[in-house]
């Protein structure tokens, strides 16, 4: 994805995925990014800022192209473990499927299943069996018979 490779020309080369990743962060998390740079300038930053311009230009440049690389490398690999685990929790997910299919709909609302789901799927990814008794654990937590219910 991120290829940690300068060329003759001192650039280097972000991909499709990367730069689409900080387009949705850009859009989705203007907030966060405004705490994060209120949080640095709380935590010191202007004052790195003012010991960085005693610097001399080639040393600027250097931290900065480093600073760069280690961001980009960074970001790349938080990316590269969400699509690792939502690849996992998929996975999972498809082994559930005949035993989603044998709860009945009646008794577990479709939101019930699904948290269900989800909850099971981050837990256990050891096994289907665990998985599958992960479900039905997370199943029973949520689950709120009516007195009138009748059960099977």
């Amino acid at each position: 994805m991120f290829e940690n490779e300068l060329s003759n020309t001192n650039q280097f080369v972000i991909t499709h995925e990367l730069l689409s990743l900080i387009l949705w962060i850009i859009e989705h998390e203007d907030g966060s990014m405004a705490k994060m740079v209120h949080k640095a300038f709380a935590s010191g930053l202007k004052d790195k800022i003012r010991r960085n311009r005693h610097m001399n230009d080639q040393q600027l440049l250097e931290d900065a192209q480093q600073a760069i690389i280690d961001f980009f490398g960074i970001l790349e690999s938080h990316m590269i473990d969400a699509l690792h685990e939502q690849s996992m929790e998929r996975a999972i997910q498809k082994n559930l499927l005949p035993a989603i299919d044998q709860i009945d709909s009646v008794t577990c609302n479709a939101s019930m299943i699904r948290r269900s789901i989800e909850k099971a799927t981050r837990s256990y990814t050891s096994s289907h069996e665990t998985a599958k008794k992960a479900l039905y654990k997370e199943l029973l937590k949520r689950w709120k018979p009516k007195k009138d219910q009748i059960a099977n």
